[in-house]
């Protein structure tokens, strides 16, 4: 006979006060004890009509509680359910799944399955009708697969792509393993791996993939709504400009009748002690308030952003270094401060209030986080507890952490699934400009809403030169940004990096550009105007749409599938994925 017993479970840090670093909402990680049933080693919570968490352990009654990095919330509503015993096999059902376990026994494929309106699934299924999900970033990559079992063995940067499978798949059902995530402590800090054997979670929606987003988005978090003018027009550049160029740049827009809504400052804002530095380089910004705080943000109503670079840590030439030590309870005499974002509090809290917010203060809103990060740098583990979802999550939640209203952003890659809390995705510099890149950025988007993550932004660039394809191609890349979730015009450093000793001669040299939509003959300025004002006319949908996202999971850019799953053609971009 089956008995719901009663055990303690694991759970590394039991405490009432306010995470030290919260999230977007105060989510509940334990779940409601009517929603749970426990068999010996085996723990099944029913979250939803269609969403089941399974659970093994190897020694009985040391369950996981805690919030991981993918899954923050399960305190949810109970929905109706049965459960009964007969020869062994316990059964519990809602109106839409089925599940049979048999007592005593660890999961396999024998031992746990499932069955209902969405067809059968059994443990350890393979799921080839998945509709796949997203990766890290498109640096270094072209076209690429985003079957994570095609692209297991690709690195980038020292690192893996953090692929992720869709949670919605033509087979009817998907899995999230959260065996492999990291567990958070009661202050939403990295604490430990996961103990379970196994810790998964059954999503069997049929073919109702927008569903599956909004129970995923209930029990991973919701997806940050970004400022409104996060939705217009964005201009990142890398080459040499200093403080008086940025007023120039901004009266460019201003002349050719052109929206901009948002001004990213590439490497070259600050000092270059590393690759990345977190002080101002005065001989090209003398007076950053002026520029950043007086001109861009009060005057012209701006949302600004500057790129660092994380991995040297805070070298003992930053201007905030003495407020650094101070705020770490260091020796006087510390040097550079190693990267340890993963395993220091301190560090990570002072990295953000001791040396970025005394920046912020001069007029920069959010953070461009341009290094590839990933692997095992700050102290992290490597694979699915990295740097990458860290560095992002702090930067969007500083404004709660610090008790502002403020609205979070972050311009980073993405870092493994519950990385659809920190928007906006960066997807790195795009390995060619070329047509075949341009036709893939629309698929790669729309696929990575598949794992909520709706907001990836591309770099919108031309390939410079004047001949009619050229052209054609920066216009065409502008007419996609239009309708992509985010508008963000860059030159991936086509006119700096191994350029610099050419700029600013564009047109005599044959490798340096410098891409501008009004750098064109009139007749494709004409088209290039067109695109940009269409999409500041578009910015209350897109801003509708940013909220639509955090209620129900979906993105701006969604496949043709979620309106039309029985139709096949609906699918005919999954091809690009296989």
């Amino acid at each position: 006979m089956f008995f719901l017993l009663l055990c303690t479970f694991l759970t590394v840090t039991v405490t009432n006060a306010a995470p030290a670093f919260p999230e977007l909402s105060n989510y509940n990680p334990i779940a409601d004890s009517k929603a749970t049933i426990i068999s010996g080693k085996a723990r099944f919570t029913v979250l939803t009509d269609q969403v089941i968490r399974m659970e093994y352990v190897s020694t009985a009654n040391t369950f996981l509680n805690n919030a991981t990095t993918a899954i923050l919330n399960r305190n949810l509503p109970v929905p109706k359910f049965t459960q009964s015993t007969t020869n062994g096999i316990l059964t519990i059902a809602t109106n839409k799944i089925s599940l049979q376990y048999t007592i005593g026994t660890s999961f396999s494929t024998t031992t746990l399955l499932a069955t209902g309106d969405f067809g059968k699934w059994h443990f350890g299924q393979a799921s080839p009708g998945n509709l796949l999900g997203t990766i890290k970033s498109l640096d270094l990559l072209g076209p690429t697969s985003l079957n994570c079992t095609l692209n297991k063995n690709i690195t980038v940067h020292d690192e893996d792509l953090h692929c992720a499978f869709g949670l919605i798949s033509r087979d009817g059902w998907s899995i999230i393993d959260d065996s492999k995530t990291y567990v958070l402590d009661a202050d939403n800090w990295w604490s430990i791996e996961n103990p379970n054997t196994n810790d998964m979670y059954l999503f069997a929606h049929g073919l109702d993939y927008k569903g599956a987003l909004q129970d995923f988005v209930s029990i991973s978090g919701k997806t940050a709504m970004p400022p409104r003018n996060t939705f217009g027009v964005w201009w990142t550049r890398w080459f040499n400009y200093n403080q008086a160029d940025v007023k120039d740049i901004i009266s460019e827009y201003v002349d050719h009748h052109l929206p901009l809504d948002v001004f990213v400052l590439d490497m070259d804002w600050h000092v270059k002690p590393a690759w990345g530095a977190y002080t101002w380089d005065n001989h090209l910004f003398p007076d950053p308030k002026d520029v950043m705080l007086n001109y861009m943000k009060q005057h012209k109503g701006l949302i600004t952003l500057a790129n660092i670079h994380d991995d040297n840590g805070v070298v003992s030439e930053e201007a905030n270094h003495a407020a650094m030590v101070e705020m770490m309870d260091l020796p006087n005499s510390t040097g550079d401060i190693p990267f340890e974002i993963c395993t220091n509090q301190k560090y990570a809290i002072a990295l953000e209030d001791a040396v970025l917010l005394p920046i912020e203060k001069d007029g920069i809103d959010y953070w461009w986080i341009d290094w590839q990060q990933g692997g095992n740098h700050g102290g992290c583990k490597g694979m699915l507890q990295n740097p990458t979802i860290w560095t992002n999550k702090m930067r969007a939640t500083d404004h709660i952490r610090r008790g502002s209203t403020k609205r979070g952003l972050v311009l980073a890659r993405w870092g493994g699934l519950g990385s659809h809390r920190y928007q906006v995705g960066f997807s790195g510099d795009v390995s060619g400009v070329t047509w075949e890149s341009l036709a893939y950025q629309p698929y790669f988007s729309m696929t990575a809403t598949n794992v909520g993550y709706g907001f990836w932004s591309h770099d919108i660039v031309g390939p410079g030169g004047q001949d009619v394809d050229k052209l054609e191609l920066y216009t065409r890349w502008l007419q996609w940004a239009t309708y992509s979730g985010i508008f963000r015009s860059h030159d991936r450093g086509s006119s700096a990096g191994n350029c610099a000793g050419d700029f600013p001669s564009s047109t005599t040299s044959n490798t340096c550009t410098v891409v501008k939509p009004w750098n064109v003959p009139l007749k494709f300025f004409k088209a290039n105007r067109a695109a940009l004002q269409r999409r500041a006319a578009l910015v209350p949908y897109t801003y509708t749409l940013a909220r639509d996202a955090y209620d129900t999971g979906l993105g701006p850019l969604r496949p043709m599938y979620y309106e039309y799953p029985k139709l096949d053609h609906s699918y005919d971009a999954d091809m690009h994925g296989k």
